[in-house]
C-alpha cells in the first residue's frame, strides 16, 4: 500500500541498479563457459545459444550437447541440413535403438511406429560418429513433461539445427546490429520438413506454424543474446555493448507474468521489456527475501516513518 507513495526518481533509479544486477548474474555463466572454451567467443557464442534453446527444463542438456558436438565439426556440414540433423540428434542419443534404452526410462521416441526418417538420421550419423570419434549422451537427460509440444527437445533442436545451417556468422551478425528487427529475423529461420510435421520421433501431427515464433524469439534475445553483449562488452572493456543490452531490451515488449502484474497493480509502469526484467529482478531479490534494508525504496518508506 505505500509503494506508490515513493518518488518515481527512486523508483527508476532502483531498477535501473536491478537491471544491471540481473544482467552481471546471468553474464556470470557466460564468463565461466566462455573461460572453459579458452576464451573462445564464437564457441562460447555457439554453446551458450544452444543452451538457450532448451529453456529452463533442457537448458543443461542442450549445453552437454553442443559442447559434445563442437562447433568445428558442424562447420563442416553447414551447407547440409541433413548432416547436422544426424550430428546433433545422433549425439543427443534420440536416435538409440529402443533395446538400448533401459526400462522405465522415457524415450524420445516411441515403439508403435516405425520412423524411416529417424533410421535414415542414424545410418547417417554411424559414419560421421566414426569418423569424429564422437559419442552419443544418454537420452533419459531430455525432458518432456510439464513442456508443450513446440517446446519438446526434438522440435527445438531440429530448429536449432536450421539455425546453424542458415546464419553465416551469426556472432558478428549480432554484435553489428542494434536493431531488435534485425536479430528476430536471424532468429525467423523454421526447421526441415520433417520438424514441420512432427513433435517428436515416429509422432505425426498437422501444424499451423514450425517456426520459432515471436515469445520464443523474444525469450532467446532476452536470455541469450543480450546477457552476451553486456559480458562481451565487460570483458572488451567496450561499454558500447552493454549500452546496446540495455537499449534493446527498452526496444522490447514488457513481459505479461504475475511479477509484472504485481507492479503494475501498484502503479508502477512497465512499458518495455528494460522495465519488466528490472521487476522481476526487484521481486526476486529484494521483495521476495524482504532485503528492504538493501533496496533504496525499503530504506526511503523506512525514513518516512
Amino acid at each position: 500500500q505505500q509503494f506508490p507513495q515513493v518518488d518515481t526518481f527512486i523508483k527508476e533509479t532502483m531498477l535501473e541498479r536491478v537491471l544491471v544486477e540481473r544482467l552481471e548474474q546471468k553474464s556470470a555463466l557466460i564468463e565461466d563457459l566462455w573461460q572453459k572454451n579458452n576464451k573462445d567467443w564464437n564457441e562460447t557464442f555457439y554453446q551458450w545459444m544452444a543452451r538457450g534453446f532448451g529453456l529452463k527444463v533442457n537448458a543443461e542438456p542442450m549445453l552437454v550437447l553442443a559442447r559434445s558436438v563442437p562447433q568445428s565439426i558442424l562447420a563442416k556440414h553447414k551447407d547440409n541440413l541433413f548432416q547436422l540433423e544426424a550430428l546433433l540428434f545422433g549425439v543427443s542419443g534420440m536416435l538409440e535403438p529402443f533395446d538400448t534404452i533401459p526400462a522405465g526410462q522415457e524415450s524420445p521416441r516411441v515403439r508403435d511406429e516405425d520412423d524411416d526418417y529417424a533410421q535414415q538420421l542414424n545410418n547417417e550419423f554411424q559414419f560421421l560418429k566414426s569418423k569424429y570419434g564422437l559419442e552419443s549422451l544418454k537420452p533419459s537427460i531430455w525432458k518432456f513433461s510439464k513442456l508443450r509440444p513446440p517446446s519438446f527437445p526434438g522440435v527445438r533442436i531440429g530448429q536449432f539445427a536450421a539455425l546453424i545451417h542458415r546464419s553465416e556468422s551469426l556472432f558478428s551478425k549480432v554484435l553489428g546490429t542494434g536493431s531488435l528487427k534485425v536479430l528476430s529475423q536471424l532468429l525467423s529461420d523454421s526447421p526441415s520438413i520433417y520438424w514441420r510435421e512432427h513433435y517428436r520421433f515416429g509422432v505425426k501431427h498437422a501444424r499451423t506454424k514450425a517456426g520459432m515464433g515471436e515469445a520464443f524469439q523474444q525469450t532467446l534475445i532476452i536470455n541469450v543474446i543480450i546477457p552476451f553483449l553486456f559480458i562481451y562488452g565487460r570483458i572488451k572493456d567496450e561499454p558500447f555493448y552493454r549500452q546496446r543490452a540495455l537499449d534493446l531490451l527498452d526496444q522490447m515488449a514488457p513481459e505479461n507474468n504475475k511479477i509484472t502484474r504485481i507492479y503494475k497493480e501498484l502503479g508502477l509502469e512497465i512499458k518495455s521489456g528494460y522495465q519488466s526484467q528490472a521487476a522481476i529482478q526487484l521481486y526476486n531479490a529484494y521483495c521476495s527475501t524482504k532485503k528492504c534494508l538493501n533496496c533504496s525504496v525499503g530504506i526511503h518508506l523506512i525514513k518516512a516513518q
